[in-house]
């Protein structure tokens, strides 16, 4: 099951367009992003994200989003049927592409694709980031305003396949041998009532929750959860998925290569 983490809830905190079927397509732009929708599709932007969807289904999505080893192609105008996930470069800034479209919906689709406009854009708050270690892959999203800040950061034994909001990040882990191991980091401004602990150490797995019964599992993965709130800042949820609990340790010395930021404190 994927879960778009970064699209639910929040598109208030952007600008929303749709269409109702008319003659004339929408407009949809913000925080440097732009794209023209085809009618009958609606979509929203936010900072770092811009997508449209269709009532059949297709959707196209962009994600800010950093990873290394570097493997970024150019923004394509148009893609085959079926799920594309790529990293690509446009207007000086990176990100993670997400489309799904099927056959009788792909010419439409591909509209949407070709119109996507992306000029530069910067945003005070810094994603968390893991520093580069032998046999991981990383990669972190784009930086979030204060008002609706989220922000993840990720790091992988194989080519990370999802973007920054995917939870689980199914495509990847599906890809994971014996001794693969997949580790997800999304910190949140908290809101209403506390969910996650205050912990001395807001990344100490020996206080996850681990289990092979989870939403989306992948059969053979354990996925732990690490649920902690970094008090005036953000709540850090940390989900690892491995298919041998001896991996752990390892995963925890990567877990010690994660930069959390310093946000302002909340009042």
């Amino acid at each position: 099951m994927r879960f778009r983490l970064l699209t639910v809830g929040v598109v208030a905190a952007g600008a929303f367009a749709g269409t109702s079927g008319g003659a004339n397509p929408g407009i949809l732009q913000g925080y440097g992003l732009g794209l023209t929708l085809q009618p009958g599709w609606s979509g929203g932007v936010l900072p770092g994200e811009i997508y449209a969807v269709a009532r059949s289904g297709a959707l196209v999505q962009l994600d800010e989003a950093v990873v290394s080893p570097q493997r970024y192609a150019q923004l394509p105008q148009q893609i085959r049927a079926g799920t594309t996930r790529s990293f690509v470069a446009a207007g000086g800034r990176k990100f993670f592409l997400f489309v799904h479209t099927t056959v009788a919906h792909l010419a439409e689709t591909n509209r949407v694709l070709r119109s996507v406009r992306v000029s530069q854009w910067s945003a005070p708050l810094a994603a968390p980031r893991f520093e580069g270690s032998r046999g991981w892959q990383v990669g972190r999203s784009g930086p979030r305003p204060l008002d609706h800040a989220s922000a993840s950061a990720w790091a992988s034994t194989v080519a990370y396949r999802n973007g920054p909001s995917d939870l689980p990040p199914d495509a990847t882990v599906s890809h994971i041998g014996a001794q693969g191991a997949v580790v997800y980091v999304w910190v949140t401004r908290p809101g209403g009532e506390a969910t996650a602990a205050v912990r001395k150490d807001p990344l100490d797995l020996k206080a996850a929750l681990c289990t092979r019964q989870w939403e989306g599992e992948v059969p053979g993965v354990t996925q732990c959860i690490l649920l902690s709130r970094v008090p005036r800042q953000y709540d850090v949820a940390v989900y690892v998925y491995v298919r041998e609990r001896s991996r752990l340790p390892s995963v925890q010395a990567e877990l010690r290569r994660l930069v959390l930021p310093a946000w302002p404190a909340r009042r």
